[in-house]
């Protein structure tokens, strides 16, 4: 009994590891895990461009020795791209038919130095003053006459006298082409010197040409 009790334990004893072993190879292991990939470095964004700064607005433009004569008023004629310049060349309250207006380029090179010409003698002008442009036409304001001269050929047209004025100085243009001259209200005293003498006014032509008061009196301090 005891020799069968023997082999029957060591039978068990195999069996339990041949089944243990069975298991073991059995069994599947977890498999391994995949390895982490890096995560990517960050993209560094490269900074937004600097805007480049607006260019330099140019400096003044500085026209001299170029033959002018006491010029006093310029307006931008905007049909042939020109400027054009009034010249007094005397005293403002002279009568003496010598004033001329220069036509300008925009770089500043004089095109016609005397494009119209009091000497000339078809036309008459004083002490240009004021310019304005309106339907084609070039007023200017000349002492006590608004004188018009036509755009394109710088050839005399209307002639409107303004009765009482003596100093017309400054032109204005509205939007509807009504054209308005103010009367600075002085005329000359001893010595060349300008003193009031209450003719202060701002006078009116209509696009059809006909002269107005707009408003009048010394309340208006000497308009220019």
């Amino acid at each position: 009994v005891m020799q069968y009790q023997l082999c029957a334990l060591r039978t068990t004893a195999r069996a339990t590891l041949v089944a243990g072993f069975c298991f073991a190879c059995g069994s599947s292991a977890p498999p391994a895990e995949a390895p982490v990939a890096p995560e990517p470095a960050p993209v560094e964004l490269a900074p937004p461009a600097e805007p480049e700064p607006p260019p330099a607005p140019p400096g003044p433009l500085v026209i001299k020795d170029v033959g002018l004569q006491v010029p006093e008023s310029i307006v931008h004629d905007v049909t042939s791209a020109t400027y054009l310049v009034s010249n007094i060349n005397g005293t403002p309250i002279d009568k003496d038919d010598n004033g001329f207006i220069s036509k300008l380029s925009p770089e500043g090179q004089v095109i016609t130095l005397k494009w119209i010409d009091g000497a000339a003698a078809d036309v008459e002008l004083n002490a240009p003053k004021g310019l304005g442009i309106s339907n084609g036409k070039l007023y200017v304001a000349d002492l006590d006459v608004i004188r018009t001269f036509d755009l394109a050929t710088g050839k005399p047209g209307a002639q409107i006298k303004v009765a009482g004025a003596t100093f017309l100085n400054d032109v204005a243009v509205a939007p509807d082409g009504s054209v308005y001259v103010s009367d600075m209200g002085v005329k000359g005293g001893k010595d060349g010197q300008l003193v009031p003498n209450k003719k202060d006014a701002i006078y009116k032509v209509s696009d059809k040409g006909k002269l107005s008061t707009f408003i009048k009196g010394e309340k208006l301090g000497q308009p220019n």
